[in-house]
């Protein structure tokens, strides 16, 4: 996300290329600019480790409804909010911009409350989103990280 907030104001900040790494290790991934691309962000992890229906609904608006194994743990219903609110301010800020449209331009928002959960089911609504549809597969990528740090998921769907 950081990279693509960088290239997305490549015309500010004379970048040609950008390295993603970890310290200690050898450059993980090499981000550069390509007009003839049409997406340069993250695809959606490969292997996901629950079922993924995607509604597409056409709207603008989403629902996110997660089931997990278990009920939501209060640590890790704060944990998910944490990394949701990270996305949103992502989005907010460019770094899944839409051509034409410029990056700061990009709009999402999120309902005002916290998640709603019951018994084993998390929903998360989102009234509007202007901003690439790559931005889904980094929400996606989000629950599969919750998935594998906190708490295991069953299915994960998109309405």
């Amino acid at each position: 996300m950081l990279a693509h907030l960088f290239l997305a104001r490549r015309e500010a900040l004379p970048l040609q290329s950008l390295e993603v790494s970890v310290p200690g290790e050898r450059a993980i991934q090499r981000l550069g600019y390509d007009p003839t691309r049409l997406s340069t962000y993250p695809k959606v992890y490969e292997k996901l480790p629950f079922i993924l229906t995607n509604e597409e609904p056409e709207s603008g608006g989403y629902t996110f409804t997660a089931e997990l194994g278990q009920p939501l743990q209060a640590q890790n219903g704060q944990y998910l909010e944490y990394a949701l609110k990270g996305w949103t301010e992502g989005v907010l800020a460019g770094g899944y911009g839409l051509a034409p449209i410029p990056p700061q331009e990009s709009y999402v928002e999120p309902d005002s409350g916290p998640l709603t959960s019951f018994d084993t089911t998390v929903e998360w609504p989102v009234f509007k989103l202007r901003a690439d549809p790559a931005c889904l597969e980094g929400l996606i990528n989000i629950f599969a990280a919750f998935h594998y740090r906190c708490q295991g998921l069953v299915s994960l769907t998109i309405s």
